[in-house]
């Protein structure tokens, strides 16, 4: 049986324990915030206008990039071929937005964001995701940034379909 005394030393240890660990963990720096939106802004800006190299500015040399329907790709200039393929076929004319759902530092110099993404206008769906019901493609993104040389980069970028049914709440 545990007394209540030990389970007042469990409750304090506990309670520095979290303290500690969440004092260690970086906030985001106020000049962060701004430039880590400000990232994410210019891509839909770029994705809007099919720019692949716009899109394609803020990404590390040796991004890690998987798209929605698993393709693995290395390296800015393959990302960047990438979407200049897309820009010019299925994803022609589309309009993107993103929403940024999550900023997580990391570190001083690494974040962790994800975000929302809604895609309209396409031309296609790419093969083997189904047509969504309402004309709208969702994803979930996941990217690490790293700064470098004082500028935010993407280290890691992974898009993954939201299919309809993961998209609607369960019932209860």
């Amino acid at each position: 049986m545990v007394s209540f005394r030990g389970t007042l030393a469990f409750a304090a240890l506990l309670t520095t324990i979290l303290v500690a660990t969440a004092s260690a963990l970086p906030a985001i720096a106020a000049e962060d915030d701004p430039a880590i939106a400000k990232l994410v802004n210019d891509q839909a800006v770029a994705w809007n206008a099919g720019d692949a190299h716009a899109f394609s500015a803020d990404v590390a040399e040796d991004v890690a990039f998987v798209n929605v329907i698993g393709r693995s790709l290395r390296g800015k200039e393959a990302f960047e071929k990438q979407h200049a393929r897309i820009f010019s076929t299925i994803y022609k004319g589309s309009h993107l937005v993103l929403h940024l759902d999550r900023t997580e530092m990391l570190s001083p110099d690494v974040a962790y964001i994800e975000l929302g993404i809604e895609l309209t206008g396409y031309k296609s769906m790419p093969p083997g995701l189904p047509e969504p019901p309402d004309g709208v493609m969702r994803t979930h993104m996941l990217q690490v940034l790293k700064k470098i040389d004082g500028k935010w980069r993407i280290e890691a970028f992974y898009n993954v379909n939201v299919l309809p049914a993961a998209a609607t709440p369960p019932s209860k």
